[in-house]
C-alpha cells in the first residue's frame, strides 16, 4: 500500500514540473509576439535633435514692382510703322529713337494732297473750257494752251505729282533719303554695338561658370546620394553582403524546392501501387506460362547445352536459334537420341511455342522489376531532397533571425545618419535649383542677344532697300523737274492771257475762286507736311519702356500710343501684406534684403506701413520704396525685413511646436530599456519661444541633444509610447 502512494506522489510531481514548463514556453511565446504586435500598432514619429545655431527672426514677403509715373508715346497723324527699336525693359533717354515710320505721307496729308490734285484738275478744266471760246478770236492764247498741254505731256512721261508740288515732293524726298542714310548708319553702328555689348561677350563666361557650379552640385547630390543608399541598404557592421532581404529571398527559393521535390514525391508514390501490381501481374503469368510450357521450355534447353555442357549465353544463343529454325531443332533432337516418330511437326511447333511465351513473360518480369526499382530509386532521391530543404530552411531562419536582430540594434544610429545625410542633399538640391534658376535666366539672356542681332541685321537690310529706292524717286523727281518749269510757265503765260481775254464776269469769278481755294488747300498740305516727312519717333522723356503697343507694318492712328515709357527718375514702389504682429517688428526707414535677385543693384526701404484694404483690421500693408540701376516694372521680389541673426543654444524646427490652454510645449523622445527592445515615449517638455523663423525657432526649456517628435502617424498625447519612422 505503502508503495503505491510513493508512486502516485511521484507522478503528481512530474505532472506539476510538466505543466510549469508548459506554463513558462507559453508566457514566453506569448511575451514575444505581444512585443510585435504592440510595435505594429504604435504611432509612427519623426524626430529631430536639438542643435545650437543662428536664426534670423524676419518677415519674407513677394510682390510687384509698379512705377510712379509713364508716359505714352503717340504721333500727330497716321503713319505705318516701318521697324520697332525698342523692346520692353530697354533703358532710353530724351532724344531716343524708338520706332521708325514708313517715309510713306500720313492718310491725312494724303487726302490733303488728293483734294489738291482734283482742284487743280476742276481748275485746269474750266480754265480750258474758258479759253475755247477766246482761243476762237485770239491766236497767242491757242498756242499757249497747246504750249501748255504740250509740257504737261511730258512731265507726266516722269511722275503723276503736280507740278505746283514737285519741289516740295523733291525736297521732302532728299530729307527723307538723308534720313533713311542716317538710318542705315544709325542700325549698322546698333548692330555693331551690340555685338561688342560687354554684356552679351561676357555671357559665355557667365554661363560656363554656372553650368560648372550646376555640375558641382550635382556631383555632390549624386555622391550624397549614393550615400544615403548605401546606408539604406546596410543593415548592420557584420552581416557582411548579406541582407534581411538575400536571406528571405534564400528562405523563399528553399521552399519552392521543398515544395517541388513534395510535388514530385506525391506524384512517384502515386504510381508505386501500379508498377507493383504490374510486376505481380508479371510473375503471375510467367508462373502460368510455367505450368503450361515448363517441360517444353526445359527439354528444349536440353538439347541447347548439348553433349559438351554449353555455357548459358551458348544455351540461350542456341535455344533463339532453334526456336527460330525447325531443322535446327530436328539435328538437335537427333542427336539427343530421339526417333523420327517422337520428332513430329506438333512436337516440334509445342517446344517453339514453350520457348516464345516463357521468353516473353520472363522479359515482361525484368521490365517491370526495372520500372519498380527505378521509381523506388526516385522516391528515395526526393525524400532525400526534402530532408535537405528542411535542414537549410532551419539554417536560414536562425540566420535571419541574427540579421534583424543586428538590423534593430543599428536603426537608432541609421537613422541619425539619415537625417545628417538628408539635410545635406536638400541644402545642395536648394544650391542647384537656384544655380540653375541662373543658368536658365542667363541662357534666355543669350538667346534674347541672338534674337535682337537678327532684328538689328533685318532693320540694316531694310534700311539698304529703302535708301536705294528713295535714291531712285528722287532721280525720277530730278528728271521731272527741268520738265515742270515748263509746265509752270506755260500754264502762268495760258492764264495771263485768258484772264485779259474779254471773259464774263462769272467765268472770271468763278476762275478766281477756284485758284482761291487751291492756295488755301496748298497752305493746309503745308501745315500736314510740317513734321510729316519725319521718319523717327524719339523719346520726349528718359526711362524705361514699360510696355510696346504696336509691332512692325501696323498703322498707327494719331493720339494712339505706341508704346509707355515708366519713368524712372519718378521711382518705383512695392507692396507687401503682413500681420498686425509682423508690422510692429519694423519701423518706416528699415532697408530689406532682396532674396531672389543676386545680379544687380536694388535696394528696398520700408516708405509707409498702412491698413490692407483686404485684410481691415487684422493686416497692414508694407509699402516700399525700391531704387537701383537694374529695378524694371513688373518684376516680382521677394523681399527680408527684420531683426537682424543671433545664436541660440537650443534650435527647433517649428514643426515640433505644439500649443494647447496652458502654453506652447513640444513631445521629446525619450527611450527606455526593457529586457526585450528599448522602448520609446513621447514626454511633454514646455518650452519659451525666444525668436522663430519661418522654419527654426529658438527655445528654452531643452537640452542640446534631445529629439524633439516633429510629425506623427497618429494624433499623439504626453505618455503614449511611439515608434521611429525606420523602426
Amino acid at each position: 500500500m505503502s508503495g503505491t502512494n510513493m508512486e502516485q506522489k511521484v507522478k503528481k510531481r512530474e505532472w506539476v514540473k510538466t505543466a510549469a514548463i508548459i506554463f513558462l514556453v507559453i508566457l514566453l511565446v506569448l511575451t514575444f509576439f505581444s512585443n510585435t504586435i504592440m510595435n505594429r500598432s504604435l504611432p509612427e514619429v519623426a524626430a529631430q535633435a536639438v542643435t545650437s545655431g543662428s536664426i534670423n527672426a524676419r518677415i519674407r514677403g513677394s510682390g510687384t514692382v509698379s512705377a510712379n509715373e509713364t508716359y505714352d508715346v503717340t504721333i500727330s497723324q497716321s503713319r505705318k510703322v516701318q521697324s520697332v527699336l525698342v523692346r520692353v525693359g530697354d533703358q532710353v533717354s530724351t532724344g531716343d529713337v524708338l520706332f521708325v515710320l514708313d517715309p510713306q505721307e500720313s492718310a491725312e496729308l494724303k487726302a490733303a494732297q488728293e483734294t489738291l490734285k482734283s482742284m487743280e484738275r476742276s481748275y485746269q478744266e474750266q480754265l480750258t473750257s474758258a479759253t475755247n471760246e477766246a482761243a476762237r478770236e485770239d491766236r497767242q492764247i491757242q498756242k499757249a494752251r497747246e504750249a501748255y498741254n504740250e509740257a504737261l505731256a511730258l512731265y507726266r512721261q516722269y511722275t503723276d505729282v503736280e507740278p505746283s508740288q514737285l519741289k516740295s515732293k523733291l525736297s521732302a524726298a532728299q530729307t527723307e533719303l538723308k534720313a533713311l542714310n542716317k538710318a542705315l548708319d544709325e542700325a549698322r553702328e546698333a548692330l555693331s554695338d551690340a555685338k561688342a555689348d560687354p554684356n552679351y561677350t561676357n555671357l559665355s563666361a557667365d554661363i560656363s561658370k554656372m553650368e560648372g557650379q550646376v555640375s558641382q552640385y550635382e556631383g555632390e547630390i549624386e555622391a550624397l546620394s549614393e550615400q544615403l543608399n548605401a546606408l539604406y541598404k546596410s543593415v548592420s557592421d557584420n552581416t557582411g553582403d548579406r541582407t534581411e532581404a538575400d536571406v528571405r529571398k534564400d528562405l523563399a527559393a528553399v521552399a519552392a524546392e521543398k515544395s517541388a521535390a513534395q510535388t514530385a514525391l506525391e506524384t512517384a508514390k502515386g504510381k508505386l501501387s501500379g508498377a507493383q501490381s504490374a510486376l505481380a501481374a508479371a510473375q503471375t503469368k510467367l508462373a502460368t506460362s510455367e505450368v503450361a510450357h515448363g517441360a517444353d521450355y526445359r527439354e528444349l534447353m536440353g538439347y541447347a547445352q548439348g553433349q559438351d555442357h554449353a555455357d548459358a549465353a551458348t544455351v540461350a544463343y542456341r535455344m533463339q536459334a532453334y526456336a527460330a529454325n525447325a531443322e535446327l531443332l530436328r539435328d538437335a533432337m537427333i542427336r539427343a537420341g530421339r526417333d523420327d516418330t517422337y520428332i513430329t511437326d506438333e512436337k516440334l511447333a509445342a517446344l517453339k511455342l514453350a520457348y516464345e511465351t516463357i521468353t516473353a513473360d520472363e522479359a515482361a518480369l525484368a521490365n517491370a522489376q526495372k520500372a519498380l526499382n527505378a521509381l523506388q530509386t526516385e522516391i528515395a532521391a526526393y525524400e532525400a531532397a526534402i530532408a535537405d530543404c528542411d535542414g537549410r530552411t532551419d539554417a536560414l531562419n536562425k540566420e535571419l533571425q541574427i540579421v534583424v536582430d543586428k538590423q534593430n540594434n543599428a536603426a537608432a544610429s541609421r537613422n541619425e545618419q539619415i537625417y545628417k545625410l538628408q539635410n545635406e542633399i536638400g541644402t545642395a538640391q536648394y544650391a542647384l535649383s537656384e544655380a540653375s534658376r541662373v543658368l536658365t535666366a542667363l541662357k534666355n539672356q543669350q538667346a534674347n542677344w541672338q534674337m535682337h542681332f537678327a532684328q538689328l541685321e533685318a532693320l540694316v537690310e531694310q534700311a539698304e532697300d529703302k535708301v536705294e529706292a528713295q535714291q531712285d524717286l528722287i532721280d525720277d523727281y530730278s528728271e521731272a523737274l527741268s520738265a515742270a518749269s515748263q509746265v509752270e510757265a506755260a500754264q502762268q503765260t495760258l492764264e495771263e492771257l485768258t484772264f485779259n481775254a474779254s471773259l464774263d464776269d462769272l467765268t472770271e469769278m468763278n476762275l478766281q475762286a477756284a485758284r482761291d481755294k487751291i492756295e488755301e488747300q496748298k497752305l493746309l498740305i503745308e501745315e500736314l507736311s510740317t513734321g510729316s516727312d519725319a521718319v523717327e519717333v524719339k523719346a520726349k522723356v528718359s526711362g524705361t519702356i514699360s510696355a510696346v503697343h504696336c509691332s512692325a507694318g501696323n498703322t498707327v492712328s494719331s493720339e494712339t500710343p505706341m508704346a509707355t515709357i515708366t519713368i524712372t527718375d519718378r521711382g518705383y514702389t512695392m507692396k507687401i501684406s503682413v500681420t498686425n504682429e509682423q508690422a510692429q517688428k519694423v519701423r518706416v526707414g528699415d532697408v530689406a534684403n532682396v532674396t531672389n535677385y543676386y545680379f544687380g543693384d536694388i535696394t528696398a526701404t520700408l516708405e509707409k506701413i498702412a491698413n490692407d484694404p483686404q485684410n481691415q483690421g487684422r493686416g497692414k500693408l508694407l509699402i516700399f520704396r525700391i531704387s537701383g540701376s537694374d529695378v524694371e516694372p513688373g518684376t516680382n521680389l521677394t523681399l527680408s525685413i527684420g531683426q537682424k541673426s543671433a545664436s541660440y543654444d537650443t534650435l527647433i524646427p517649428n514643426s515640433a511646436i505644439r500649443t494647447d490652454s496652458n502654453g506652447s510645449f513640444v513631445l521629446v523622445l525619450v527611450a527606455k530599456s526593457t529586457p526585450l527592445r528599448t522602448r520609446y515615449v513621447a514626454t511633454r517638455a514646455e518650452i519659451n519661444i525666444l525668436a522663430q523663423d519661418d522654419t527654426t525657432a529658438a527655445v528654452s526649456g531643452l537640452a542640446n541633444g534631445d529629439f524633439v517628435i516633429t510629425t506623427s502617424s497618429h494624433p499623439l498625447e504626453a505618455g503614449d509610447q511611439v515608434r521611429l519612422v525606420d523602426e
